[in-house]
């Protein structure tokens, strides 16, 4: 199944045999373990190609102004639901063998409302997942306050959902009123309250803030009752306005620089007191013990597969002269990556590269989602099965994009050729330039880590690898 060492070193002759011999030695040195329960993993700057699963739910009761997720305005329909979920399995068993052996380190159910969809539907799906899914894994499903009581979040749970991600977005009745959501204050109390009740020990709260004619004390009330509601995560982020969206047609008046700065100073601080660790650009966990497990995956640029209408997927694989024909051939472990990506680096990774990155979407429009799974069964150029190599040139830019929004975390030379295959001497230029605006502090071997400047300015250092 895997393209081990030995058979590349069996390809390509004695060439590579003082490196891997390095290599091994080297790897030896580099704390990658690979069976990890729950709590370590929050602790640990993940393996280089864990993989999680995302799935799109796109119904919704009503599409906010400010959304521009993939979403359909819909009424309950149970019989569709179901459709939907059989249409989901369908997909994920057509994908199965992207895994290559990996187990899953999260899923993720998104929208969309997905709170809207009977519980006994998405039982069925993680019936069909679990056998794939790594013990402990993270399985979270987004809701909406004003679609969830204690008895559906107690049968969510039931289901084998262990984290809950509530959006609220303001606790403030005239924001609400403003940004079109479906429910008021107390719901959105209520519902946080029961989530705890029902179990859901790990669970989010997103909130937005900078909303329209908000001021800084409004923003900072939404954040203490939000603190006072004892999530172990918090989503805090402010709105952005897209383009085509009801309030990019008709922008709303929205507060000025002066406010948005005082909103975000004295709303770190308070999340500071509260021992919240902020470990990405908008993330937030209690005590450090708390993070998004799928969403670090994203942003350490592992692998994910995606399913549903809309979902995107990215996998890495190895190339085809690397995997002997196996086009869907994945490394089986860190340590194996780390011996053959290390030895092709001492000879020249430059010109070599072992492994490809494939991206695939699927319709927004649910119906040709539908048929498109269909098609699947018809060979692995049709339907969902389509992708597109992303290219080596496209990759730096695509992994700062990613990366940079885990401020917290140094991004080591060896991260980032684990990742990518490619050597951060390729970057040199960048990253000292980076250094010289005082964005980053750079270390000899190109390691570098986000100064307090930097972490401000995330976009324009990810603007460098444009």
């Amino acid at each position: 199944m895997f393209a081990t060492a030995n058979e590349l070193l069996n390809e390509h002759g004695t060439m590579l045999f003082n490196h891997l011999k390095a290599a091994v030695e080297r790897s030896n040195k580099i704390a990658l373990p690979l069976a990890m329960d729950y709590k370590q993993r929050q602790e640990f700057l993940f393996s280089r190609h864990d993989v999680s699963l995302y799935v799109h739910y796109p119904f919704c009761v009503h599409k906010c102004p400010y959304c521009d997720f993939a979403s359909i305005t819909s009424c309950n329909d149970d019989e569709r639901d179901r459709k939907y979920t059989d249409m989901l399995i369908k997909e994920f068993k057509s994908k199965v063998h992207l895994l290559g052996g990996r187990k899953l380190i999260s899923l993720y159910i998104g929208g969309g409302t997905p709170s809207l969809c009977e519980p006994k539907d998405f039982a069925r799906l993680l019936d069909e997942v679990g056998p794939y899914l790594q013990d402990g894994a993270e399985i979270s499903l987004e809701a909406n306050p004003g679609t969830i009581d204690l008895k559906r979040l107690c049968d969510l749970k039931a289901a084998g959902f262990n984290r809950i991600s509530i959006g609220v977005q303001s606790f403030d009745e005239a924001m609400l009123k403003r940004l079109g959501r479906i429910h008021n204050k107390q719901e959105a109390i209520d519902a946080c309250k029961n989530a705890i009740k029902a179990g859901f020990e790990n669970y989010n709260l997103d909130l937005m803030h900078g909303l329209p004619r908000q001021d800084a004390a409004q923003a900072l009330d939404d954040l203490k009752i939000a603190l006072e509601l004892e999530s172990t995560h918090l989503s805090w982020y402010e709105l952005t306005i897209e383009e085509d969206t009801a309030f990019g047609k008709k922008p709303p008046i929205l507060p000025d620089e002066d406010v948005l700065y005082a909103i975000e100073q004295e709303g770190f601080e308070l999340l500071d007191k509260a021992s919240f660790e902020h470990y990405e650009v908008s993330g937030y966990n209690l005590g450090g013990k708390w993070r998004c497990l799928h969403n670090q995956n994203y942003w350490l640029y592992g692998d994910y597969l995606g399913i549903g209408a809309a979902a995107h997927q990215k996998i890495t694989v190895l190339k085809d002269e690397y995997a002997q024909g196996k086009s869907h051939s994945v490394f089986s472990s860190v340590s194996e990556l780390s011996k053959i990506v290390t030895a092709l680096n001492c000879n020249n990774l430059d010109s070599i590269n072992p492994y490809e990155i494939r991206r695939s979407a699927n319709s927004e429009n649910y119906l040709e989602y539908f048929d498109a799974c269909v098609k699947a069964d018809m060979g692995p150029n049709l339907g969902t099965n389509e992708y597109t190599v992303v290219s080596d040139e496209e990759v730096p830019f695509e992994f700062m994009l990613n990366r940079l929004r885990m401020c917290i975390e140094p991004v080591s030379a060896d991260e980032y050729l684990l990742h990518t295959g490619q050597s951060l001497t390729t970057l040199r230029p960048q990253l000292e330039s980076m250094a010289k605006k005082g964005l980053i502090k750079l270390e000899s071997d190109l390691s570098f880590a986000l100064t307090d400047e930097g972490k401000i300015m995330v976009n324009e250092a990810i603007a460098e690898f444009l």
